[in-house]
């Protein structure tokens, strides 16, 4: 069975939220508007009845307000508490969704902890066992659509589920209370006094048995209302609107975690490598290894600075999982900074340590530590449990670092570098030294440095026991290698930047001298490392560096880097004027530039530093960097940057990442976005990340880095649902994972307006009669050359009007048929099969899909919906009828009559689909014998549909209308609640419903009804607790005709007194006396009278047949004073067993307290201690005085009394005493008594 559905997820993006703890639901602790609650830091969100709310307020000055409160008026940290006055602004904005039902709701996914809401003096108010959760959906709210409200870390989404049957256009909706909106394609931007605040809808997609399928879905603007827009849907699929992201986490660290490298497995998992201090730098805490991995304890750091081991983690292609995660590193600092994962998921960490205990293996090429910073190579294996392979490589200098002030540009540039594998396995580094011993091996080019800091190339066999070959690369002044890359024929070429004048390049290179400050360089270096083969300067006359190299799949050279000056461009290209960022393409030989273009936000230095690098088998090219606007690093103007319309993530607060795609040969912009967080500055701490050739992106990342560490754990990078670790844990900040698929990678094409994938049928249900036509619009995502073949069999043929077998065409093409079924086809089935071949890159791709169409008998049609009878004279009768329902399959209506001898006949044919009359004049006596007339409708197969509701001349004559009977009028609150039986006329119209009172009687109309099966009318207009209101029903059929009214039904009202009389006994008591209730066909049979205290439930304390309609009630509490009571009544057997309850009053007792005026403490145990007696008192406090105005005795229980004793083993002697006492009993009136007190010895 085939079960689709469309979702549509919509995110909210309000900058400087904190994460939610979950949707809080309403157990009346809010006000009743609202359904439920979410609260972050800068706004919170209220669920209603129509849609929700978002209120939000300024962040800075609520800060500050607290942080007075708390410092100063709680803890008094300043001198002075300063009078502080400040002024808190909000602003509301109301989403409405024009006509939603949100009466049916489900929550999901409960909090363990509940939460009680004890607030203000009204007790009503107070509940307890509140629960929070994730997720709020409301089933319906418009046919077939379902709204889900979501909490995921600090970000609200709110989601549409369109279930088969549903329409796309149903869902509309407005926001109120903004400063003005914008509506686009992919998102809702909102002005408001705090600034921007964007609504972003990414893709929609299908589910279809588990699996998602992308379609486009757009938001248009409808004037007053916003509403969905997308070629693909189809009604009778289930769809979802969610990113392109494919996963982010955080990675669950409790210690400072910082991100540097990141790479990727065959099978879409990322690895992900950065650094983890001491569990003792912030708070106690670990990096969250895994049992049984390589290294699961802290190992050490050096002492004054950031201490840190290097921290790898393995997460599953999902990003739901930690595969493994371990340490690696020494007793002194660790870093990464590159990584690649072989051919057998072996890991390969490329990094520096100055640790002399770093962990090396058994016949590694270096055991030993060499001074300074060393290079370290480490493979793990596949499990992660152990290293197959680890080594030192340096000499006596810094090894591996990148600290000349002529190469170190950006933050972090010490630690570039990469390494990379070739077809055997064969490890190599690229990187930089500043060691005089560096080892190298004989026979390679440059056996010896050159200048302060050199260029080095590593070559080792697989499991790192050899050294293949070892050479340095560079001239007179400074030089870092920061990319390789490896020919399919083994030749290395490599990329960097340099300051030396003197580098070795090649006769016939594209620049063999150096062009300014800093230029960026690329070589071609033999496999054996022997030579040079060829080199090449690239820049301006100012400074540039190459931080990334590629090849093509044609052999072809691609570099990415930065530049001061402006780089001029070559070929017809996509550019932004005054970009700082280049990418380039050369020759093979390097002798020829091929292309080049700049892009950037064409301010005078570089955006961003670069960290992944890609052109793919289709010569697409994908970079990714960061920007941010601190003040060490050189790049500010992030906010101006190139977008795509389709971006992801289209604004930044100048501190995030930047992914861009350019089309081959760099022709135009493919895709561009922003990614990251919006408090904190998302940033990389030196390495690489990668793209796999299918333009994967897996990036590592330092984010949500508080400025103030301590101060607040912040979650604001983007994460995703079911995430290993959707928030940050870290008391700083995080080692953050994304990948993200930032553009199609030749996708077949798609057909629609379902978008079919291989072996899926669609089913079409095609009925007799129809004249069917179906388009299918066929398309390529990335418009390459379409081959769409048809398979329509013969048995088919015939009912075709129009067909092709074959089309052709570039991006976009028509498929159109149409067909005519004639009657005899009822039952059969045909199957039609389609092939889309897409003929592009880097594979052709195709679609297969097998259209069934199933040939569904003509619907039997119904007969029109009213029939009436109109007695014209006692031998004239007319029967009219309204038109049928309208349907491309009528033929033609006949009239029927049963005669009184029960012979049927047919009267007239009627040849449209309109009303009509028909007057029969050939019945005798039609009120006293029995002539009965339907209607039924024949479709044009010739099948008759089902017959009309009769109608009879003898019922029609009698009781045209049976009037119903009005079970009950009860009080339910504040209103009235009128239920009565439901009709049983075919031809039902109307209900009419009458009001008076039970002391004017004066019924007069107050509705109606148009629905038989609404049988339950509440009044609100009514005061329950001074009117007995009286209620009777009418029925009135489609023709007109009127019913006798119903029964009446008048509300019960009950009143009371509160006494309270010395002379009689009991004193104190309430009097009650209620209305009877009117009118029951079974009488009443008794009232139940019903008690209840403040916080309790109303429960029977009498019953009383009836006509007693009053009581007495003396069976109090002396220490409760105020009372609820109501009155339900039961009808009397053999009717609807109904039941009317009166209205809720509330009675009180006042309060009394009885105090002596002498005690005589004589010890004869008589009178020995000074008490009191009180009724109904609630509140108590009494104090007594000596007559020296000494207070010598005071309390708040009512229940306690005074022995004489004044201080501790002091009785007071004989002498007269003053006393106050105050108490409030339920009035809330507040009584003050005075008196002396007399102590005889």
């Amino acid at each position: 069975m085939r079960i689709t559905k469309l979702f549509i997820a919509i995110l909210l993006l309000f900058s400087g939220s904190v994460q939610a703890d979950g949707i809080i639901e309403n157990k009346g602790q809010f006000d009743e508007s609202v359904i439920s609650r979410v609260d972050f830091s800068t706004h919170s969100i209220f669920m209603e009845s129509d849609g929700f709310k978002v209120l939000l307020h300024d962040q800075e000055k609520w800060a500050k307000m607290i942080m007075h409160y708390h410092d100063n008026l709680m803890h008094n940290h300043s001198s002075t508490i300063d009078d502080f006055v400040d002024t808190l602004h909000f602003q509301m904005l109301k989403y409405s969704f024009e006509g939603a039902n949100f009466s049916e709701s489900k929550y999901e996914e409960p909090s363990e902890a509940y939460y009680n809401y004890y607030t203000g003096n009204d007790t009503s108010k107070w509940v307890g066992g509140v629960r929070k959760y994730n997720k709020l959906t409301f089933l319906s709210i418009y046919p077939h659509i379902d709204l889900e409200y979501e909490v995921i870390g600090e970000r609200f989404k709110y989601n549409f589920i369109l279930n088969p049957g549903a329409k796309l256009s149903d869902i509309r909706f407005k926001i109120d209370g903004h400063d003005g909106v914008s509506v686009q394609s992919d998102r809702i931007v909102m002005k408001t006094r705090f600034g921007e605040f964007s609504e972003v809808m990414p893709l929609s997609f299908e589910v279809n048995d588990g699996q998602k399928k992308l379609i486009q879905m757009k938001y248009i603007d409808q004037g007053d209302y916003i509403g969905f827009e997308s070629i693909f849907f189809k009604s009778k699929v289930k769809t979802i609107i969610d990113p392109e992201l494919i996963f982010s986490t955080y990675s669950g660290s409790t210690v400072d975690n910082f991100g540097f490298t990141a790479s990727y497995d065959d099978e879409g998992n990322l690895y992900s490598g950065g650094i983890a201090t001491s569990p003792t730098k912030f708070l106690n805490g670990a990096y969250p290894t895994t049992p049984g991995a390589f290294d699961v304890t802290f190992n050490g750091g050096e002492p004054n600075t950031f201490a840190c081991d290097i921290a790898i983690s393995k997460y599953s292609s999902n990003g739901q999982n930690l595969i493994y995660a371990t340490y690696l590193g020494g007793n002194a600092n660790d870093y990464p900074h590159s990584l690649v994962v072989d051919k057998n998921n072996q890991l390969i960490v490329f990094g520096t340590s100055t640790s002399a205990n770093y962990p090396t293996t058994s016949g590694a090429v270096d055991r030993f530590y060499n001074g300074d910073e060393d290079i370290v190579v480490s493979k793990f294996n596949a499990n992660g449990t152990a290293l197959i392979g680890s080594t030192f490589i340096g000499g006596f200098g810094s090894d591996g670092i990148n600290d000349n002030g002529d190469t170190r540009y950006f933050y972090a540039d010490d630690y570039r570098g990469e390494v990379n594998l070739d077809n055997a396995g064969n490890i190599f580094i690229a990187t930089s030294s500043s060691s005089f011993n560096f080892p190298t091996t004989s026979g390679v080019f440059q056996p010896g440095p050159s200048g302060v800091q050199d260029g080095v190339i590593i070559s080792l066999n697989p499991d790192l026991t050899a050294i293949r070959w070892s050479t340095y690369f560079g001239g007179s002044g400074a030089d870092a290698i920061y990319s390789i890359d490896i020919s399919s024929d083994g030749d290395l070429y490599i990329a960097g930047g340099t300051s030396s004048r003197n580098i070795p390049t090649t006769p016939g290179a594209y620049s063999e001298n150096q062009l300014g400050e800093t230029d960026g360089f690329i070589a071609q270096i033999s496999a054996d490392g022997s030579q040079v083969k060829q080199a090449t300067y690239y820049g301006t006359s100012g400074y540039d560096q190459i931080l990334q190299l590629e090849l093509g799949k044609y052999g072809n050279v691609y570099v990415v880097g930065h530049s001061e000056r402006n780089l001029p461009t070559k070929g017809i290209v996509y550019s932004n004027n005054n970009g700082k960022q280049f990418v380039s393409k050369f020759k093979p030989d390097l002798s020829e530039l091929l292309i080049s273009s700049v892009y950037g936000s064409r301010g005078n230095i570089p955006d961003i530093t670069i960290n992944a690098f890609l052109v793919d088998d289709c010569n697409k090219i994908y970079v990714s960097g960061w920007g941010s606007n601190s003040e060490d690093i050189p790049g500010k103007t992030l906010s101006n940057m190139p977008l795509s319309a389709d971006a992801f993530q289209k604004t930044t607060d100048g501190q995030d990442f930047h992914l861009v795609v350019f089309e081959e040969d760099m022709a135009d912009l493919s895709y561009a976005t922003y990614f990251g967080g919006n408090q904190t500055g998302d940033h990389v701490d030196g390495g690489t990340s990668r793209f796999d050739k299918r333009g994967i992106v897996y990036q590592s990342v330092c984010s949500s880095c508080p400025e103030n560490p301590l101060s607040s754990r912040i979650s604001d990078f983007p994460t995703t649902p079911g995430a290993y670790s959707e928030s940050n844990p870290s008391p700083r900040c995080s080692n953050a994972s994304f990948k993200m698929a930032v553009v199609p990678f030749n996708l077949p094409p798609s057909i629609s307006p379902q978008n079919f994938v291989t072996n899926v049928i669609d089913t079409l249900n095609i009925q007799i009669g129809d004249t069917f036509s179906f388009n299918y619009p066929i398309t390529d995502p990335e418009g390459d050359s379409l081959y769409v073949y048809f398979d329509i069999p013969s048995s088919l043929r015939s009912s075709l009007i129009s067909y092709e077998d074959t089309m052709i065409g570039k991006g976009s093409l028509n498929a159109y048929f149409s067909f005519l079924f004639p009657c005899g086809n009822a039952g059969k089935s045909f199957r039609i099969d389609v092939r889309a071949e897409d003929r592009g890159c880097p594979n052709n791709t195709d679609s297969l899909t097998s259209i069934i169409i199933q040939i569904d008998s003509t619907p039997l049609l119904p007969p029109p919906d009213v029939l009436c009878l109109n007695f014209v004279s006692d031998q004239e009768l007319r029967i009219d009828w309204e038109q049928t329902p309208a349907s491309e399959y009528f033929n033609r209506m006949a009239l029927y009559r049963i005669d009184p001898s029960g012979d049927t006949t047919i009267l007239t044919y009627s040849l449209n689909q309109l009303g009509g009359s028909y007057t029969d004049l050939d019945v005798i006596d039609p009120r006293n014998r029995d002539y009965t007339y339907y209607i039924v409708v024949e479709n044009i197969c010739n099948e008759w549909g089902v017959r009309s509701y009769l109608l009879s001349s003898t019922r029609e004559s009698q009781i045209p209308v049976e009037e119903t009977y009005l079970k009950t009028a009860t009080v339910n609150g504040k209103s009235i609640e009128v239920i009565f039986l439901k009709s049983k006329e075919d031809d039902f119209g109307y209900y009419e419903i009458y009001k008076g009172t039970r002391e004017k009687g004066n019924y007069k109309f107050l509705t109606k009804i148009s629905n038989i099966d609404d049988t339950i009318f509440v009044d609100n207009n009514v005061n329950v607790n001074t009117t007995s209101y009286c209620y009777q029903i009418r029925v009135v059929d489609d023709c007109g005709h009127l019913s006798a009214f119903s029964n009446n039904g008048c509300t019960i009202v009950i009143r009371g007194e509160a006494l309270n009389k010395k002379s009689e006994v009991p004193r104190f008591k309430f009097d009650l006396r209620w209305d009877d209730y009117i009118t029951w066909d079974g009488g009443v049979m008794d009232y139940e009278l019903l008690r209840s205290v403040d916080t309790g439930s109303l429960r029977p304390i009498v019953r009383l047949a009836d006509p007693l309609v009053e009581y007495r009630d003396s069976d109090l509490d002396f220490d409760w004073g105020g009372y609820w009571y109501s009155v339900l009544a039961y009808e009397g057997p053999g009717s609807q067993d109904a039941t009317s309850r009166s209205n809720d009053i509330y009675l009180i007792q006042p309060p009394l307290v009885f105090i002596p005026n002498a005690v005589t403490a004589n010890g004869d145990n008589l009178n020995e201690v000074f008490g009191w007696s009180d009724v109904f008192v609630r509140e108590f406090e009494i104090k007594i005085y000596n007559r020296w105005g000494e207070k010598v005795f005071q309390s708040t229980d009512k229940n306690a009394n005074w022995d004489g004793e004044y201080k501790q083993g002091d009785l007071t002697f004989s002498n007269v005493y003053f006393w106050i006492v105050r108490y409030r009993g339920w009035d809330n009136n507040v009584y003050i008594d005075k008196g002396t007190l007399t102590i005889v010895n």
